[in-house]
């Protein structure tokens, strides 16, 4: 099944594939250095899922714009943290990280790779 470009959540809010949003870490998902606010871009909406690319960078509020240039996955040897290239989470589980729509960004062909795999194994979203 093809993702879907957009999701309706419930009359106030749609997802936007390519968007990139402010969020509430959340525990069990915090890395060294996390000021509480991080950054998401959703990559892909599907029945199941909302699947994410969750950035290193973290902030102390939520940020108002984001050029996302200065944003960054890092690697998991990164003393100031690291991101997650692909994490599939359940739609209500992330609407409880009370994301906040930022701006669009779109979303290249290399950053699917993680959902490409997630679909050809027949992954499960994260609760």
């Amino acid at each position: 099944m093809e993702p879907d470009r957009f999701e309706r959540v419930n009359e106030r809010t749609t997802w936007l594939v390519g968007g990139l949003y402010s969020v509430e870490s959340q525990p069990g998902y915090r890395v060294a250095n996390d000021q509480g606010v991080r950054v998401v871009k959703i990559l892909a909406l599907d029945s199941e899922a909302v699947h994410l690319r969750l950035y290193r960078e973290s902030f102390p509020a939520r940020p108002d714009a984001i050029d996302s240039s200065h944003l960054s996955l890092g690697t998991m040897h990164d003393l100031e943290g690291h991101g997650i290239g692909h994490l599939p989470l359940k739609p209500e589980t992330f609407s409880c990280w009370r994301p906040v729509f930022l701006r669009e960004s779109g979303v290249r062909p290399e950053e699917l790779e993680g959902y490409a795999i997630y679909k050809t194994v027949g992954g499960q979203p994260w609760e």
